[in-house]
């Protein structure tokens, strides 16, 4: 299992939260700072780390793949497009057979800069790994709790909480099997609603737990917090 072979880049959501911000402009392009993007930022940090990086779009794709062509032209990043949204899973489902074995999958509307290298991580017999950061409270985040063993129990809903010692948090970067597209049994299809329920029913989900900066940019506040606070970013500016 070499993890470096491929990076996909989950980026076809409407983004319909930031309301007037994404009525002519995908999520991942939304002006932050200085002429940069969420997705700018993600693909300047990732882009000498993998061999292939995948940025499946959906909404407004055509832009994603101009700034693609115009900002990384030599560099191995395709951009492929679903033809009507298809949800987290179901982008995966569509696009399957462009899929490793094996692949690192990243939000893109999400910035964690993980401690843990991805790449150096073993999914072992599981179907999916998850990357789980702590924060104070999740009001804004559902989390998720995890045995000893690293396997994870059970997913709460938002404002719930998690186990008592510690709140942990989806991070929006995952290690998958190609085995998870047979869990995909719709469209649309969500990971986080429809895909991770039943991984965790089966046992077939493990995770790893991170220190990192964390933010996604899907609300008007966490976006205003990117544009006010270059700094959270200056590894990848």
């Amino acid at each position: 299992m070499n993890l470096t072979d491929q990076l996909v880049i989950l980026a076809g959501g409407r983004g319909s939260r930031l309301k007037h911000e994404t009525i002519n402009i995908p999520k991942p392009l939304v002006p932050l700072f200085g002429g940069e993007c969420i997705l700018g930022l993600l693909l300047n940090r990732h882009v000498n780390d993998f061999s292939e990086i995948l940025i499946l779009a959906g909404y407004q794709s055509k832009q994603i793949d101009a700034f693609v062509a115009d900002r990384y032209e030599n560099k191995n990043i395709k951009v492929l497009t679903e033809d009507s949204p298809a949800g987290t899973a179901g982008s995966l489902y569509v696009h399957q057979e462009r899929l490793k074995s094996f692949f690192v999958v990243i939000n893109g509307d999400t910035w964690f800069d993980s401690r843990i290298n991805l790449a150096s991580l073993e999914l072992g017999p599981f179907t999916a790994g998850l990357v789980l950061t702590e924060v104070e409270n999740a009001s804004r985040y559902g989390a998720v709790e995890v045995k000893d063993s690293g396997l994870v129990s059970a997913f709460k809903e938002k404002g719930i909480g998690g186990n008592e010692s510690r709140i942990l948090i989806n991070s929006g970067s995952y290690i998958f099997s190609k085995d998870i597209i047979s869990y995909v049994t719709k469209l649309p299809c969500s990971l986080e609603m429809d895909i991770f329920p039943k991984l965790v029913k089966n046992g077939s989900i493990i995770s790893w737990i991170s220190a990192g900066r964390f933010l996604d940019i899907g609300v008007p506040d966490t976006l205003a917090y990117a544009r006010k606070n270059r700094e959270f970013f200056n590894d990848a500016i």
